[in-house]
């Protein structure tokens, strides 16, 4: 083995040029892989920092058409009475704009969370320091506080006398006290893991008592031993349908859906991670069969060495070994370079995609290597494996002979030939995909979201004051805001589209007899100051009410298109009114436009907007339209909350269009990934048919010449040597199209507008690879054109 990677390395010394182009396809190949596994490794294959994470799942409620994760306390309560699949259910709020303050330090944007005593249990994680929420306690102490270790170490840097101190968050009014301090651990807000807990006590039986529909906390569960998601959510189902027939005001139109905390945590990052991974490996694939077709030219040089060696003794064992050494000394080589290329191409991806699940260990560790060995591993015997089996079937006595051409190099010919039209149907597969998620994303940028994105900032807001101080900085903030010049209309709302959390209510139109339970199920919001003006929304009919104006004892409100039409069809639905159970009677005062509160690629729900005074509520998302571009405007409106506040620190300052752009980050993602990929795989294989037809041409040069001095034309020469490569890629493209049809049900979940059999899709990639093939057959074609007949024979 020693003798043989010598005689590797050394063989790689003499041949820089072969060297180079080797190593740097499969530094391309294994370093892409290496970095895509990575951000793969860390977002959905790294355990969890919990007890037995796999028996831990998240239940939620679904109406038909609302993408909810909201659940009913009450439905909660009856949860955890009826189902037998779980061990305990706790309940949770998460708040991702909360405000942190501490002492003399300055306040802090940060996540919090509210959560049954049951939750820390559930996620099977002790504290680091003091404890957590007692079952045993009750609303008079519910202003406790757990720190998450992030938190404390940042803000107390690491002081174990922490326990017992006051802090004060926005949320409430009133100062909490540190309990408990978790150790370092990763999740996700989203599954109630953030900088701090605060307990909320429910009385189960109350809520079982007079249940209540609104649906505003999380569920997490840890499931029995032994039984599985699949199973719970059957259960669920069943749980489901009998409460809507006992219960139809909380549980009619309702399901339930039971998911693993990883596939929580996961999200919409798995359809681009999983594309990307098979995308990746794809050109993996042709950089090694690029290798193979470079390492078979090399083989073909060197027949009559292989040949000599044979007639003086060496086994076809060690041919084999010696070829299957070099191929492992390549991608050996080519994994070391490919490391610091996969560390660069992490960052990027981050940059790229910065809302990955869990980003911040993204990095390159021991599975990663690992991974990365294996790859290098199959690497080496893809692209040996068929120069060893040629070296090994080699006829000695047809290589022995000056000139001798035989069978062997006939196969060897054919075997490359299939190699290469096996790299033309991989690069046909993504380009394929790149242009199917490029019309799906150009259909996605051209999508109306409601409003006018172009002149407008968004900035997140929650105040950590006593009423008070609250309402007053409230009015001054509108006021400050208002009076810049360059200000048109200053709104807030309290559940901003996009976000996470989006509240719903069961409504019934007046005079019109529903059944208990089926009552239309819509989004509900609270706006503020000149909210539709900020947005850019259109105000289709009527108009937009004071706060809190009401028509005797019936609220005022704004509905959209879309609750409109839900309630009374084609009718005008101005003075309109409907029933809410939690709040009475509302009149509808005006008709505004549809608003994508989810994203870009689902459509508008019903959606329901009670207007408020500017001061009554503390959390919320500000909209600022501006007369200018609103990213000159950043400097201006900081100044204005500095001016009135510099320690209050203010979440997502953006241009409006900048946010709403994030909505379809993942498709960004999978786009710029099958793109790159599809670009390496493209040049590869221009590469490698480039190298046949060269390859191609100086096997039949002697034929060549024979052809032109008995009267061949150089037009028929071209012909001859592009037609067989142009043969070749025909059967490339055939593969790959019917490949491409069958992966293409895969991408299905990430297209929008267009089908995942696009005709213009698959065209268009079949031309472009057809325009790189027959261009990369061009040149040794034109080099096969201009041979001299004379040297031709004079060589033969």
């Amino acid at each position: 083995m020693i003798a043989n990677v010598r005689l590797s390395l050394r063989g790689l010394r003499d041949r820089p040029g072969f060297a180079s182009v080797v190593l740097l396809t499969l530094a391309l190949g294994i370093g892409a892989n290496t970095a895509v596994f990575s951000v793969l490794e860390a977002a959905l294959l790294r355990e969890l920092p919990f007890r037995q994470p796999d028996r831990i799942v998240t239940l939620s409620e679904h109406a038909s058409g609302m993408e909810n994760r909201l659940v009913s306390p009450s439905s909660w309560a009856e949860w955890q009475q009826r189902a037998r699949s779980f061990e305990e259910l706790a309940a949770f709020m998460w708040w991702d704009n909360d405000t942190f303050s501490a002492g003399d330090g300055p306040p802090e944007a940060i996540t919090s969370a509210s959560a049954t005593p049951g939750y820390f249990r559930i996620m099977g994680i002790a504290p680091m320091l003091g404890r957590t929420f007692d079952d045993a306690k009750g609303k008079n102490d519910r202003y406790e506080v757990v720190l998450s270790y992030s938190l404390w170490n940042r803000r107390f840097h690491g002081d174990t006398n922490v326990i017992g101190r006051p802090i004060r968050l926005s949320l409430f009014k009133q100062d909490h006290i540190i309990v408990g301090v978790m150790p370092p651990a990763y999740a996700d807000f989203e599954v109630g893991w953030g900088d701090a807990w605060i307990p909320i006590y429910y009385d189960l039986a109350t809520l079982r008592a007079k249940p209540g529909p609104a649906r505003y906390v999380r569920v997490v569960g840890r499931l029995k031993p032994g039984v599985t998601v699949t199973q719970a959510q059957a259960e669920m189902d069943s749980v489901q349908k009998q409460l809507a027939q006992e219960q139809p005001i909380l549980a009619a139109g309702w399901h339930v859906a039971v998911e693993s905390l990883r596939d929580t945590i996961s999200g919409r990052a798995k359809a681009p991670l999983f594309l990307a991974i098979g995308a990746v490996l794809l050109v993996l694939l042709t950089a090694s069969i690029n290798v193979a077709n470079l390492l078979l030219a090399r083989a073909a040089a060197r027949e009559r060495e292989w040949a000599v060696r044979a007639a003086l003794g060496a086994s076809r064992r060690h041919l084999f070994a010696q070829l299957l050494t070099d191929g492992l000394v390549l991608s050996c080589l080519g994994a070391l370079f490919g490391l610091p290329l996969a560390f660069g191409a992490v960052k990027v991806l981050v940059g790229i995609q910065p809302a990955l699940p869990r980003s911040s260990e993204i990095g390159v560790n021991l599975r990663v290597l690992l991974f990365t060995l294996a790859v290098t591993i199959f690497t080496a015997i893809v692209s040996s494996l068929a120069p060893a089996l040629s070296a090994a079937r080699q006829d000695v006595q047809s290589a022995l002979k000056e000139g001798g051409r035989g069978a062997a190099g006939s196969r060897k010919q054919t075997l490359r030939a299939w190699l290469v039209a096996s790299e033309v149907a991989f690069a046909v597969v993504l380009l394929v995909g790149t242009g199917l998620l490029l019309r799906s994303f150009a259909n996605l940028v051209r999508v109306y979201p409601g409003f006018d994105a172009d002149r407008a900032l968004i900035f997140d807001l929650s105040l950590p004051y006593v009423e008070e101080h609250r309402r007053t900085f409230m009015q001054q903030l509108f006021a400050n805001l208002e009076a810049l010049p360059q200000v048109e209309a200053v709104g807030r709302i309290r559940y901003f589209p996009y976000h996470a959390r989006l509240w719903t209510a069961q409504v019934r139109p007046e005079n019109q007899v529903i059944a208990v339970g089926q009552e239309p199920i819509v989004h509900s919001n609270m706006i503020a100051g000149n909210y539709i003006q900020a947005m850019g929304m259109p105000l289709l009919r009527g108009q937009i009410p004071a706060p809190g104006r009401k028509s005797g004892d019936i609220r005022q409100v704004l509905v959209n298109q879309s609750f409109a039409r839900l309630l009374w069809g084609s009718e005008d639905p101005i003075g309109k009114v409907f029933r809410q159970d939690e709040f009475g009677r509302s009149v509808v005062a005006g008709l505004v436009g549809d608003v994508r509160q989810r994203s870009l690629a689902v459509p508008p729900n019903p959606e329901m907007y009670v207007i408020e005074s500017r001061e009554d509520f503390a959390l919320g998302t500000f909209v600022v339209r501006t007369k200018v571009p609103p990213d000159q405007m950043i400097g201006a409106v900081r100044q204005v909350l500095r001016d009135l506040d510099p320690s209050l620190p203010v979440n997502n300052l953006v241009p409006l269009r900048e946010f709403a752009s994030r909505t379809i980050a993942s498709q960004r993602l999978a786009l710029a990934l099958l793109a790159v990929f599809g670009g390496l795989a493209l040049t590869l294989t221009a590469v490698g048919l480039y190298g046949l037809i060269s390859y191609l041409v100086a096997q039949r040069t002697p034929e060549i010449g024979i052809r032109m001095a008995v009267g061949a034309s150089p037009v028929r020469v071209l012909q001859l040597i592009t037609g067989h490569g142009l043969r070749l890629v025909s059967v490339g493209i055939a593969a790959g199209l019917g490949a491409a049809m069958a992966a293409g049900r895969v991408a299905r979940t990430m297209l929008y507008g267009v089908a995942a059999t696009d005709i213009f899709s698959f065209g268009t990639a079949a031309v472009v690879v057809l325009v790189v093939a027959l261009s990369a057959c061009m040149i040794p074609a034109v080099r096969a054109m201009r041979i001299d007949p004379i040297l031709a024979l004079k060589q033969e």
